[in-house]
Parts: C-alpha cells; structure tokens; sequence
C-alpha cells in the first residue's frame, strides 16, 4: 500500500515519527484520540495534566443540607490524548499497521 493509499483510509495523522530498524530508514505515521479519565478523591496521576502531574486530597467532609459524603460528589475528569492506530513505511510502501486498545 502507498503512503497515498493510507490517506485517503485513515487519513492525516496526528504525529509522524521517524526512525531506523535494522539499518533501513522508516517513518511511523500515528493516530490518537481522547480518552477520558475519571479520577478518585485522593491519587497522584503522573503524566496527567499538562504531562506533568496531579495531587488532589480533601480532608474534610461535604454537606449539602441533610446529607454529607466522605467523597467529592463532583468527580475530577482528565482528558488525555492516546494513540489508537499506527501505520508504518519504508520508503513509499506501508510495511505494516497495528491497532492499539
């Protein structure tokens, strides 16, 4: 299949990597999508947020007139993007493509 061919199926990718396996050249043309994320009250989620990292903890309780949670009623969600789908060149041929979960 031709880089051409890959276009019009899957067409733009995301980010093109390049690179060299086993002395040839290649180039990696990666698709991503958002995977949401819905974290608990206490966690440290490295690589979350900016690629960076995020504490979160509450010590205390919520009180909402005649019921009070030992849990944020309001959980935190995390949008991060991941790739999905990889498609693999030597050249102008497509040498191979992979889908990830």
């Amino acid at each position: 299949m031709s880089k051409a061919a890959v276009f019009l199926a899957w067409g733009n990718p995301d980010r093109i990597r390049s690179g060299e396996r086993q002395g040839h050249p290649f180039e990696a043309w990666i698709y991503t999508t958002t995977r949401t994320i819905v974290l608990p009250d206490y966690y440290y989620a490295p690589g979350l947020y900016f690629r960076g990292g995020v504490w979160r903890h509450h010590h205390h309780f919520y009180n909402f007139g005649l019921y009070s949670y030992p849990f944020d009623p309001y959980p935190y969600v995390v949008a991060d993007e991941v790739p999905y789908k990889i498609a693999y060149f030597e050249g102008e041929r497509c040498t191979g493509w992979e889908y990830l979960r």
